[in-house]
């Protein structure tokens, strides 16, 4: 079962994804093709959001580079 602190940084690592998104006026399914994924983007972007998952570690470069943020931001 997951700690508590994970849970709470993946909520925070979703609430800032999503945030970020908005503010550079990209949608779910614009930013998981933006770093990858073809079918599903918006449904892979939008468990990022709700902190169900966390970012893979192969896709974290890509979001950084399409939010425009830091690592930190994204990794537990």
């Amino acid at each position: 079962m997951a700690s508590d602190f994970t849970v709470t940084r993946k909520k925070q690592i979703g609430e800032f994804v999503r945030s970020r998104r908005e503010s550079k006026g990209l949608s779910r399914r614009e930013l998981g093709e933006m770093i990858g994924y073809d079918k599903g983007a918006d449904v892979y972007i939008g468990s990022f959001e709700r902190g169900r998952t966390y970012i893979p570690p192969e896709k974290i470069r890509l979001v950084k580079e399409a939010l425009d943020c830091e690592y930190e931001d994204l990794i537990p």
